[in-house]
């Protein structure tokens, strides 16, 4: 199922807040001219201090907190190049020592994928993160609020649902991992224009060496990119996420509930703090991915 893309990449709400505050501007200019004019005959011979201290530096600093609103409100989203339309890049991002090389110290020569055995699921549904529990709906302030707190370095979606409420946030993801289901049902996603766009084939309960590498790419190329999955699924994906991901990012997965576990886990958003740590944690469970013969 094609990935969709909004015609309009930022929140129509945001724009007509610019919109406003600018308007707002414009009339206190005229107003504040009018009045200085006013009264630059009782003031100074020539009027020209009138203007300065009346006019130039309060609108000054007026245009100063109109420029900062509307970078905060814009910064966050994908911006175009002048012939080709094409987002531009950010910053590349290098990997760090522990990301670098990471492939082959997982995949055996010749294995094109690794598959979790049965007894490592109980604990790939364990928590791994931070949970926002909470309906599709419920979450989505609590995911904003939860990103403006810790203002993360690098931001990834693994997932339809979630990918869907982040987009809707003040903080757009970096990279996005999707396969057009959910729980196992068609699910469509809108998203928005400035997104370079990836297919990718992987495996069932497992990650393919080819799904490892194009995540390993998006990230260090540092651009924008939605990675769609078109056979498999996407759910294990997170692991190379979390792996290649640079310090200080989130990585974000949709919680299904778990209720055969105690406790049992309520669905929800859950974010992935990236911390050498947590890295270890991870480059641990995927140690015990094995190849497809040596898990029958």
């Amino acid at each position: 199922m094609p990935v969709q893309f909004d015609a309009m990449s930022i929140p129509k709400e945001k724009v007509l807040r610019a919109q406003i505050l600018t308007l707002a501007v414009v009339v206190y200019a005229l107003v504040d001219l009018f009045s200085v004019l006013g009264f630059k005959d009782y003031l100074f011979y020539d009027g020209i201090l009138v203007l300065v201290f009346l006019f130039f530096m309060p609108l000054g600093l007026v245009l100063a907190v109109h420029a900062i609103y509307i970078r905060k409100v814009f910064k966050p989203y994908p911006r175009r190049g002048k012939k080709t339309g094409e987002p531009r890049s950010g910053p590349r991002l290098e990997p760090d020592d522990l990301s670098t090389g990471l492939a082959a110290m997982f995949f055996p020569p010749g294995a094109m994928m690794l598959v979790a055995s049965r007894d490592l699921r109980p604990e790939l549904a364990k928590l791994h993160g931070d949970l926002l529990a909470g309906t599709e709906a419920e979450t989505l302030p609590m995911i904003n609020q939860y990103l403006k707190r810790e203002q993360p370095a690098y931001l990834g979606a693994c997932g339809d649902v979630i990918s869907k409420n982040l987009v809707k946030t003040d903080f757009l993801p970096d990279i996005i991992v999707v396969d057009g289901r959910t729980q196992r049902r068609g699910y469509e996603v809108a998203f928005p224009q400035g997104y370079k766009y990836r297919e990718v084939e992987n495996v069932t309960g497992g990650i393919t060496r080819a799904a490892w590498e194009t995540i390993e790419q998006v990230i260090a190329s540092g651009t924008r990119t939605i990675i769609e999955v078109i056979g498999g699924e996407e759910d294990l994906l997170l692991i190379p996420m979390v792996l290649l991901a640079p310090d200080n990012a989130i990585m974000a997965y949709g919680q299904p509930p778990v209720t055969d576990i105690n406790p049992p886990i309520p669905s929800g958003a859950v974010m992935v703090k990236i911390t050498p740590a947590v890295r270890r944690a991870f480059a641990d469970l995927f140690s015990r991915f094995k190849p497809p013969s040596s898990t029958q």
